[in-house]
């Protein structure tokens, strides 16, 4: 058995015909194995530490499925369970077999979306003096009318006879 690995990686939900490899020496962990993952889809993950990449080893059934059936390899993907690696693991314990050279041997999931980032506001109501500044604090993807609602809780009673769309 050769001292290098020949994996080739899918990333979850995308097209098969989008699979890439990556070589790594059998004597590496499954981190080394997320690295160049990372480093081969550059820029995909550019955003993305590679420990936060959950990587699984495809069943034996997907590992195998033949080139020419696509809609079926999807499917085996889609239903058959997966090996969730961990980060010590060694890649000669993983994979102690021969692989089919042409087989989807790991999946690649993303994390979920990271969580939003709040953002904090300074607000300055017209006619107010610098010192009567004020901060409101909302989650990244929150809209404006969220913002006119912040301010219009943070200035009670101020506003209480404005409705918060007229702000």
């Amino acid at each position: 058995m050769s001292d290098e690995l020949s994996l080739n990686c899918l990333i979850w939900g995308d097209e098969v015909h989008r699979s890439f490899n990556v070589k790594l020496s059998r004597t590496e962990i499954v981190d080394a194995l997320k690295d160049a993952i990372k480093e081969k889809k550059k820029p995909y993950f550019d955003n993305v530490p590679a420990d936060h990449l959950e990587i699984f080893r495809t069943s034996q059934r997907v590992a195998s499925w033949p080139l020419d059936d696509e809609k079926g390899l999807i499917q085996a993907l889609a239903n058959d369970s997966h090996g969730r690696l961990s980060g010590r693991g060694a890649l000669s314990a993983i994979f102690n077999r021969p692989l089919v050279p042409h087989g989807i041997h790991i999946l690649v999931k993303p994390p979920s979306t990271s969580p939003q980032a709040t953002i904090s506001i300074n607000c300055l109501v017209v006619g107010d003096t610098r010192n009567h500044i004020f901060t409101v604090d909302l989650a990244g993807t929150q809209k404006v009318s969220h913002l006119k609602d912040a301010i219009k809780e943070k200035k009670k009673p101020y506003f209480d006879n404005v409705p918060a769309d007229h702000l």
